[in-house]
């Protein structure tokens, strides 16, 4: 940082003295620099200073979805595709696994973390009926829920947000994941 402080010192020395000179490219090419500096030198402090603060602040959730081929109904999976559109996120296809639904070997370390800000796990299943298998997204609960709800969130609960599909999602508070099976569901309100 101090590195960066004293090269942009210097460079702005030489911008004072082309501004004199009248050269209005130079002049132009160093302002930029100069810019191109401080921000280079901005970001290091903000990054770090993020980094700080949430490792002071929120939880890891285990982050896990099941593969897409354990669902068989077609409309269960466009009913996914729109809801993840709904709620402005998408499938995270980099951390499916096998045992995301019933989080087998849980112990074993083959499961990703995500760090939360807010203190709140986060599954959604979607329970197939046609032979197939439950396909469960697992998460950061603001990863798919907007965050001011998420705010004053102190309580676990479940919620089956389709009927006739049988979706349910969970959010569990200061918990690495929210129970294995739907739990205790509530009517959608």
């Amino acid at each position: 940082l101090k590195m960066c402080l004293s090269n942009l010192m210097l460079i702005e020395k030489r911008r004072k003295r082309l501004a004199l000179s009248r050269s209005m490219w130079s002049y132009c090419c160093l302002t930029y620099s100069i810019y191109l500096i401080w921000f280079f030198c901005h970001s290091i402090g903000v990054t770090h200073a993020q980094q700080q603060q949430q490792q002071q602040q929120g939880i890891y959730c285990i982050h896990c979805a099941s593969p897409k081929l354990a669902i068989r109904q077609e409309n269960l999976l466009h009913a996914m595709e729109q809801l993840m559109n709904l709620r402005q996120t998408f499938y995270p296809d980099h951390v499916e696994h096998k045992d995301c639904a019933s989080l087998k070997n849980l112990s074993s370390g083959t499961f990703q973390q995500q760090h939360c800000h807010y203190p709140l796990c986060y599954s959604i299943t979607f329970n197939d009926h046609s032979g197939g298998m439950p396909l469960v997204i697992r998460g950061c609960a603001e990863s798919f829920l907007p965050p001011q709800p998420l705010k004053n969130h102190t309580k676990e609960y479940c919620r089956r947000i389709q009927e006739n599909l049988d979706i349910v999602e969970c959010v569990c508070p200061n918990s690495e994941y929210c129970g294995k099976s739907s739990g205790n569901v509530h009517p959608s309100s």
